[in-house]
């Protein structure tokens, strides 16, 4: 092999580099069909899509006039858990526009418009975003992430 001269953004350069040095690239392979490693031979878990950090959260609420069971909250959105034992049908659709109601605990209720967007899968949790937030309910949801709901009044 000769020795280049390679400027930045040659044509060289980048035949250098794609080819030439392609054995030194970072690789991640796949072991048994299931788990990969990243550069670091680190485990490669499920990539968190979410913007905000959900907490998790125990609270009866209503969702779509259904008592359910919030499991997770967030400045974004919500999970439900739905009851696997439970008798009623529960039909929650993606894209399915609803209103989540409920009062925490020593606060006043608040019933905020919501979007399904992860049905329910084996775990049975549903999934949902808040639509058209005003700053009041902004302010309560976040309260209650941070654990001031309470001392607010």
């Amino acid at each position: 092999m000769s020795c280049l001269t390679l400027t930045r953004g040659s044509p060289a350069n980048s035949f250098y580099r794609n080819c030439c040095l392609s054995f030194l690239a970072p690789q991640t392979t796949a072991i048994g069909g299931r788990r990969q490693m990243n550069r670091n031979n680190s485990t490669v878990t499920r990539k968190e899509r979410r913007r905000d950090r959900r907490r998790p959260m125990q609270l009866e609420v209503l969702l779509g006039g259904q008592e359910i069971q919030l499991t997770d909250l967030s400045a974004a959105g919500f999970g439900v858990a739905i009851d696997a034992t439970d008798q009623r049908p529960y039909d929650f659709r993606v894209g399915q526009h609803l209103r989540l109601e409920f009062r925490p605990q020593g606060g006043e209720a608040l019933s905020l418009a919501v979007e399904i967007v992860r049905s329910m899968g084996e775990n049975g949790v549903v999934g949902g975003v808040f639509l058209d937030l005003t700053d009041e309910a902004y302010n309560a949801i976040e309260a209650l992430l941070t654990g001031r709901f309470n001392r607010r009044r």
